[in-house]
């Protein structure tokens, strides 16, 4: 069973790690991070890296930005609920920020992979935004199409883990 190993609220700079690899999982919503975290957990196992999900809260202007709107104890409980139904290993880190789409890519280190999932609309859709935002700084950016089902199951993909 995965487990939540480290809860970050707003780092205040990168820190420096190791030089294993790292896949950076990002949170969008509970049903796209679902599949996000599945296919990255199969690639994490077959290329020997870690996982990180990044959570970008947003807090809004009028609030200060150490007072989200959503207490840190509900984040918690429903980053952690996620995890476990996932049952991956992964380091989550909670952002605090007025822009999801500034922070995330200024966060992560150069030239690093992001996971992203997405569900596949007609129009905008924030987490293009995010894309392009990752990309446009040199993040190499796997997209997850959570609607289209193109991925295995959870069990297939917790059953390719263990090989």
């Amino acid at each position: 069973m995965g487990a939540l190993r480290e809860l970050e609220l707003a780092p205040s700079q990168q820190r420096a790690e190791g030089s294993q690899l790292r896949l950076h999982v990002i949170y969008t919503n509970p049903q796209t991070t679902r599949a996000s975290l599945c296919a990255a957990s199969v690639l994490a196992h077959d290329l020997g890296a870690t996982l990180e999900l990044l959570v970008a809260t947003v807090v809004p202007y009028p609030l200060p930005l150490n007072s989200p709107t959503a207490p840190a104890r509900f984040t918690e409980e429903l980053l952690s609920a996620l995890v476990s139904e996932c049952e991956v290993d992964v380091t989550v880190k909670v952002f605090l920020c007025r822009d999801r789409e500034e922070t995330i890519p200024q966060w992560l280190p150069a030239e690093s992979i992001a996971v992203i999932g997405r569900r596949r609309r007609w129009g905008p859709e924030s987490s293009w935004r995010l894309i392009r935002a990752l990309r446009q700084r040199g993040h190499h950016v796997i997209v997850i199409d959570a609607q289209k089902r193109l991925l295995a199951p959870a069990k297939f993909c917790r059953e390719r883990r263990s090989r």
